[in-house]
């Protein structure tokens, strides 16, 4: 992986972090995050939806990097 790919994978994540800092912030304002839904805590779904945007939109990345 060359430097420039590397930079650029770096600007994503930190975009990626700031995006999701922005969504939960605006999240945890309107709902309640010990609020249970079928038994598990809307603080545990949102954490399981970010780290899955995250995994996603990385290996997309990765993986348009690499062809």
């Amino acid at each position: 992986m060359n430097e420039e790919t590397s930079d650029r994978q770096s600007d994503v994540r930190r975009e990626i972090a700031k995006r999701t800092t922005d969504f939960l912030e605006r999240e945890f304002d309107e709902y309640d995050p010990c609020e249970v839904i079928d038994g598990v805590s809307r603080a545990l779904i949102f954490g399981y939806g970010v780290e899955l945007l995250r995994t996603s939109s990385l290996s997309s990345i990765e993986y348009s990097s690499s062809r």
